[in-house]
C-alpha cells in the first residue's frame, strides 16, 4: 500500500513529462500487484473457514477484542 501511494505521489511530481497512457500503465501494474497479494491472503483465509476449528478463532477473536475494549475502558 505503501508503495502504490509512493508511485502515486511520485506520478503526481513528474506529470508534466508522462503522458496519460503512461500513468494509467504504472497504476494498472500497481493494481495488479494488490489484486495477486489479495488473492495470496484469500488463498489462506477460504481454507481457514472451511475446517471445524472456525467457530473456535472466531471465539477467539471475539475475546481478544472484549480485553482490548476493556483495557481502553
Amino acid at each position: 500500500m505503501f508503495n502504490s501511494l509512493f508511485v502515486i505521489s511520485h506520478l503526481n511530481r513528474r506529470r508534466r513529462n508522462k503522458t496519460l497512457d503512461e500513468v494509467q500503465l504504472v497504476l494498472l501494474r500497481q493494481v495488479i500487484r494488490l489484486n495477486k497479494l489479495l488473492n495470496r491472503a484469500q488463498g489462506w483465509i477460504v481454507p481457514l473457514r472451511e475446517y471445524y476449528w472456525a467457530p473456535v478463532l472466531a471465539f477467539l477473536f471475539g475475546v481478544m477484542i472484549g480485553l482490548v475494549i476493556t483495557a481502553i475502558i
